[in-house]
């Protein structure tokens, strides 16, 4: 059975995030495997969407430890069926993330 709707959780902590359609077994619609043409001939992996749960657990590894050893981070991707690549990227996209939250807060305190 598909759903379309993020959970509440993910609603409230990634409020910009297109929600995409994902299965109740937390498996994406979007093809992991997918090669897309990139401009110059050049292939490309199409983008995984992550699921749910996935999600919740690199969260919950961010919050205790915001940068990770390369031998968590291949513990991690074992877990969780992503490659060593995707949780580094998700590591230095989310740690992006905190840094532009935490301006916003200081232009809006300065306000």
């Amino acid at each position: 059975m598909c759903q379309y709707q993020m959970p509440m959780f993910l609603q409230w902590y990634c409020p910009n995030v297109p929600t995409l359609p994902y299965h109740s077994n937390g498996v994406s619609d979007v093809k992991e495997n997918t090669i897309a043409t990139a401009p110059k001939g050049r292939k490309r992996k199409r983008r995984q969407a992550f699921s749910a749960e996935q999600i919740h657990f690199l969260e919950d590894q961010f919050q205790s430890q915001r940068y990770i050893s390369s031998e968590q981070r291949t513990k991690i991707s074992l877990q969780l069926g992503l490659s060593q690549q995707q949780v580094k990227i998700w590591f230095q996209n989310r740690r992006y993330k905190q840094k532009m939250m935490g301006r916003e807060m200081n232009e809006r305190s300065e306000k």
